[in-house]
C-alpha cells in the first residue's frame, strides 16, 4: 500500500484536528428533556368488575415516551424535549388497573390497544383513543368497542397537554368501566368516552 507523502500528512492532520475541535466547542447546549405524567382526576374512583380481567394493553407503534402532536390526518410531530414518564400503553394500563379491580377468574379477557394519545394541533384538543376487545368464549368472536375521549387544550404547552390527557384518560377509564361486552357487536364499534 503506497504511503502518503509527508507534505500531505500535516495539512490532513490539521484538518482532522480542526473538525474535532469545532465539534467540541459547539455552543449548542444539550437538549433538556422534561417528563410529564397525565393524572386521573379525583372523580375516578375504584370500581369492581367481576366479569372482566385486564389481559394486556398495547399501543400503536408511533406511541412511545415522546409527546406526539398530530399535525394533520397523515402527519405527526414528535416533541423531543417533552416526554411521558412511561409509554402511553403503560400509563393506560396503570390507570385501568388502579380504577377497575377485577378478579383473576373473570369471565371475559379484556385487551386494549392505545391508538391515539396525542395533541391535535388543528382543533386544539387532546385525544385518547382505545380499541378494546373482550373475549369470553373460544367459540365466540370477541366483542369490540372503540373508546375516544377529546378534551380542549388551553395552549400548546406540555403541562397543558398532560392535564388535558389526564382528563381524557379519566373519561376513557370510565367508558371502559361502563362497557358491557356481552351487549356489543362482534365487529369494532365506537363509543365516546364522555364520562
Amino acid at each position: 500500500m503506497p504511503s502518503l507523502p509527508s507534505r500531505f500528512l500535516c495539512p490532513l492532520a490539521a484538518a482532522v484536528l480542526l473538525v474535532g475541535l469545532t465539534a467540541c466547542l459547539s455552543s449548542n447546549p444539550p437538549i433538556e428533556v422534561r417528563y410529564f405524567e397525565p393524572r386521573l382526576d379525583d372523580t375516578v374512583t375504584p370500581f369492581v368488575r367481576s366479569d372482566l380481567v385486564l389481559d394486556r394493553v398495547t399501543a400503536a407503534p408511533h406511541l412511545d415516551q415522546r409527546m406526539v402532536w398530530r399535525v394533520s390526518a397523515v402527519e405527526i410531530a414528535y416533541d423531543e424535549r417533552n416526554r411521558w414518564i412511561s409509554s402511553p400503553a403503560e400509563l393506560v394500563e396503570a390507570a385501568l388497573r388502579s380504577s377497575i379491580h377485577t378478579p383473576e377468574n373473570g369471565s371475559s379477557r379484556l385487551r386494549v390497544e392505545v391508538v391515539a394519545f396525542e395533541g391535535l394541533q388543528a382543533s386544539s384538543e387532546a385525544v385518547i383513543e382505545l380499541r378494546c376487545s373482550a373475549t369470553s368464549d373460544r367459540d365466540k368472536p370477541p366483542a369490540w368497542n372503540t373508546i375516544s375521549a377529546r378534551v380542549p387544550l388551553t395552549s400548546d404547552r406540555p403541562e397543558d397537554l398532560a392535564a388535558a390527557l389526564g382528563t381524557a384518560l379519566a373519561h376513557s377509564v370510565r367508558a371502559v368501566r361502563n362497557w358491557e361486552p356481552e351487549a356489543s357487536e362482534s365487529a369494532p364499534t365506537r363509543t365516546d368516552g364522555d364520562g
